[in-house]
């Protein structure tokens, strides 16, 4: 069965894959991402490149107090003025923003798949592959993207209500430090 599942994630791989990133680079290295204790997949964690055979603008936005589970307590996050949050809705991730309106550009970078590592995300009930690598890799392309081109997209503004309806998700999972 596991063969027959690589035979067919082999021929499915994309000819080009999607990295997005709030900064222009020649060379993208690889880096622990600051969402990486949000996922519970083996892969994050790792000091690698993420990338995505769709255009996943929300990871190169700007990230104001990105609310991570287990990273922040329950007082501390009381105190924040503004905030943001990363909410999966299949196949985008979105981008929330409370009280903050991003404004920084994002670079949008296509990369040859050759040497990227596939990783299964099941989310809301589907299953998706993204991939990873350790190692350095140049770019094939770069796009600058304003998130202005992107809202709706990439990003969404958060009423106080979805902010309130955030953090009482977190009290009820216990997603808050300790």
């Amino acid at each position: 069965m596991k063969l027959i599942e690589n035979y067919l994630l082999e021929i499915q791989r994309p000819d080009v894959l999607y990295h997005a990133r709030w900064e222009l680079v020649n060379v993208i290295k690889p880096n622990v991402s600051d969402i990486s204790t949000a996922g519970k997949i083996k892969t994050h964690g790792k000091n690698a490149i993420f990338a995505s055979s769709r255009k996943l603008y929300a990871f190169g936005l700007e990230r104001v107090n990105l609310l991570t589970p287990y990273k922040y307590t329950e007082q501390e996050v009381e105190r924040w003025k503004k905030a943001s949050w990363l909410s999966p809705q299949p196949p985008l991730l979105i981008l929330y923003y409370w009280n903050h309106i991003p404004k920084k550009p994002i670079y949008l970078y296509k990369l040859d798949p050759k040497g990227f590592k596939p990783f299964k995300v099941i989310s809301k009930g589907k299953t998706y592959y993204h991939w990873y690598i350790e190692k350095p890799v140049k770019p094939l392309s770069v796009k600058k993207i304003y998130p202005r081109e992107i809202k709706n997209i990439g990003w969404k503004v958060a009423t106080d209500r979805d902010w309130e309806i955030k953090k009482q998700k977190y009290r009820d999972r216990g997603a808050f430090k300790k």
